[in-house]
């Protein structure tokens, strides 16, 4: 195997990355920031799919979780992971990854192997899904909770390239909110809570027809927990999208 690739990762062969920042966003959530092999290399995960992390839990056990990097396709040399972390409560030991992810410091290495996925998207409004290539001009984004890891990368090209984009990110309080303020640049984005303040003046609620909005002739982008996930599959249909079609869950 070429030890000087121009990109990083493998898919099916396991590679080592060496953490190089670690950074607490909020109560239950972290930036990772990821050196790969050399500077001058790109991770090699295409807008729209994700990687495979391995770590080794404190038992000696592989854990494995999919990941969407939130940098962009086009940084070399490192890589970013918005990450929550699912803590050990009451009678819960808590997330196997989280678990790992929690004790990992600066110098610490895991494994990653990608990309994978069926939704590529590429520049100038191409939508690639399961090898079909579609010509999208508009969006409708649903990002519940960490999914916003999945929904950001997407927004960032497709606004880049003049598509349409009605975002809408939900989480219970507005402490929640991650990537807060690299969302707050894009106009399309509105905030969500499920459990707001008295001074919160954006929307609250739950998944409802109001908040997905109008059908179009674009695609409905979802990713989140499979119960929000399953809300909005519900009320996608009541309301008239196509959903083999028209809503796909990263």
């Amino acid at each position: 195997m070429n030890s000087e690739r121009d990109i990083f990762l493998d898919q099916k062969n396991w590679n080592t990355v060496t953490l190089m920042e670690k950074i607490v966003l909020n109560h239950d959530s972290v930036r990772l920031t990821f050196a790969l092999k050399h500077p001058h290399q790109k991770l090699g995960v295409p807008t729209g799919k994700h990687l495979y992390l391995r770590c080794i839990s404190s038992s000696g056990k592989k854990v494995v979780r999919a990941f969407t990097p939130t940098s962009t396709a086009d940084q070399v040399g490192k890589f970013d992971l918005i990450v929550k972390l699912y803590r050990a409560s009451g009678n819960w030991s808590g997330g196997k990854m989280s678990a790992c992810i929690d004790r990992l410091k600066p110098g610490d290495t895991v494994e990653c192997k990608g990309p994978f996925g069926d939704f590529e998207y590429q520049t100038g409004g191409t939508l690639v899904i399961k090898n079909i290539a579609h010509q999208v001009s508009r969006f409708t984004m649903i990002a519940g909770g960490s999914g916003i890891t999945g929904i950001y990368p997407i927004l960032r090209s497709a606004h880049k390239d003049g598509i349409k984009c009605h975002v809408v990110d939900c989480n219970k309080t507005e402490v929640d909110i991650l990537m807060r303020q690299e969302l707050d640049g894009y106009k399309e984005v509105s905030h969500c809570l499920s459990r707001p303040t008295n001074g919160w003046k954006g929307r609250s609620g739950y998944i409802s027809k109001a908040l997905i909005g109008p059908v179009h002739d674009g695609f409905l982008l979802c990713c989140g927990p499979t119960g929000m996930m399953e809300s909005v599959l519900k009320i996608a249909e009541i309301v008239g999208w196509d959903i083999k079609k028209q809503v796909i869950f990263l």
